[in-house]
């Protein structure tokens, strides 16, 4: 018994201290990394976007930008490019690895890319057939997402 309450109270403060770790915040379009404002300026029309928000915990910044066609984009504290989810519209092309690209209009000429994104170790398109393909880091096709 003792064991059990030990364990609900250590699993109650681990839930307690990450929500007090993370911080999140609406900010200006000047307050994102040099190299996101870039981004935005040059693939998306920067008079569309509807809120920027930081999200700070111990360890990372992440940037979030909505905009008003309900276009997600996401950043890192550098400002490099880790999501983008254009909904049921196409990703811009240009924000698509070549190799990506080319993988894609070869084995799916008739869709697009609605939402790309990465994680430490892989990079995902989904297309708008609603598959999702995976690439290592150096942009080969692995797999389907499950």
């Amino acid at each position: 018994m003792r064991l059990k309450s030990f364990l609900m109270a250590l699993v109650a403060s681990t839930f307690s201290f990450s929500a007090c770790a993370k911080e999140e915040t609406v900010v200006a379009f000047a307050e994102l990394p040099q190299q996101a404002q870039s981004v935005i300026n040059t693939h998306f029309n920067p008079n569309d976007v509807s809120v920027i928000t930081m999200e700070k915990d111990i360890l990372d910044t992440e940037y979030d930008v909505r905009f008003s066609n309900g276009t997600k984009v996401e950043f890192d504290k550098s400002g490099e490019l880790t999501k983008v989810d254009c909904g049921q519209q196409r990703v811009p092309d240009a924000l698509l690895p070549e190799p990506v690209r080319k993988y894609i209009a070869a084995q799916f000429p008739k869709d697009f890319v609605t939402e790309w994104s990465k994680d430490d170790f892989r990079w995902k398109a989904e297309l708008s057939n609603r598959l999702e393909l995976i690439f290592n880091r150096k942009f080969e096709y692995v797999g389907l997402d499950d």
